[in-house]
């Protein structure tokens, strides 16, 4: 495969790995507080009696959020370069940056309303 002499896709795939990195540190964020939230709301006396550890669970939820979401961003950013540089070839850089950004930036949109929402809820609204 011959190497492309423009340096859109490229910078194409930098924008959208920085978006994918955000998004997966507020994806880890949304998940952790979702587990936290579900601790919080089932009081400890119910927890011991029905043998549940909600307070191990959330940490482990959130290494399972560092792990997971991270082999997901890792695959997507690697995907990204593939899309990108087939795009420039096609003619359809600017149609799939575009997309794939609006799905990133989607993400971080609804990951706010969830954090709104929790949050609101912890304060009492």
């Amino acid at each position: 495969m011959k190497l492309l002499t423009s340096p859109l896709p490229y910078l194409a795939w930098i924008i959208s790995s920085a978006l994918i990195a955000l998004d997966w540190a507020v994806l880890r964020t949304v998940t952790v507080a979702i587990a936290d939230a579900i601790d919080k709301a089932v009081p400890i006396e119910q927890q011991a009696q029905r043998g549940w550890l909600l307070q191990w669970a959330v940490a482990a939820v959130d290494q399972f959020a560092v792990f997971g979401f991270g082999v997901i961003a890792l695959g997507l950013v690697i995907s990204f370069d593939y899309v990108y540089r087939t795009g420039l070839a096609k003619g359809t850089l600017k149609k799939r940056f575009g997309i794939v950004t609006a799905a990133q930036v989607a993400v971080l949109v609804i990951c706010g309303m969830v954090l709104f929402v929790l949050r609101s809820m912890h304060t009492g609204g």
